[in-house]
């Protein structure tokens, strides 16, 4: 609480973590957190993925607009600890996270010296969180080194991604809609 205090002086918000379910995740770990739930990342890396929405609602730890009353509004007060979960090995290379909403997927693509291709299934976004990887589809490549980011279009037909690198890959799949 220390160090909150020191980075956010004056902000009430430090005191949400002792309220919260202080969890850890390891590498390669996620974790889904409903719509109504507050929560807040302390420390480390992560990706949050979110369907579209104009609704976030800040409390506090951040130097944003916060609106204490309309949080309090929306806020779900139900008890419980959510579970971490891996992603599931899938087809090809491609490992699943089990996300709850029909908003989007989220999986990581580990090409491992293989080529692995696909069809694009709307707008999608990849992410190289590891290694190197060329993308590759009827318009040209592009490398993808840790950290860097690439979004395919709904139309980009056939996409290609090899390399020795782990890439994680938001999209809508074929045949679903999104909410």
């Amino acid at each position: 609480m220390d160090r909150l205090l020191h980075i956010y002086p004056g902000d009430v918000g430090i005191l949400a973590p002792a309220l919260l379910n202080n969890m850890v995740l390891e590498p390669g770990q996620s974790l889904f957190v409903g719509a109504g739930n507050l929560h807040a990342y302390l420390s480390g890396e992560a990706l949050e993925l979110m369907a579209n929405s104009d609704n976030v609602i800040r409390g506090g730890l951040t130097p944003k607009h916060v609106d204490v009353p309309e949080l309090v509004s929306v806020l779900s007060f139900d008890s419980g600890s959510p579970e971490p979960f891996v992603a599931r090995p899938g087809l090809d290379g491609e490992a699943d996270f089990p996300i709850l909403v029909p908003d989007f997927r989220l999986s990581v693509l580990s090409p491992a010296g293989r080529v692995l291709e696909r069809k694009a299934q709307g707008p999608e976004l990849l992410l190289c969180i590891e290694g190197k990887a060329i993308l590759r589809n009827q318009g040209g490549s592009l490398e993808l080194g840790r950290g860097q980011a690439a979004f395919i279009r709904a139309d980009a037909g056939t996409w290609s991604l090899e390399g020795e690198a782990k890439v994680y890959r938001a999209f809508l799949p074929q045949g679903e809609e999104g909410a």
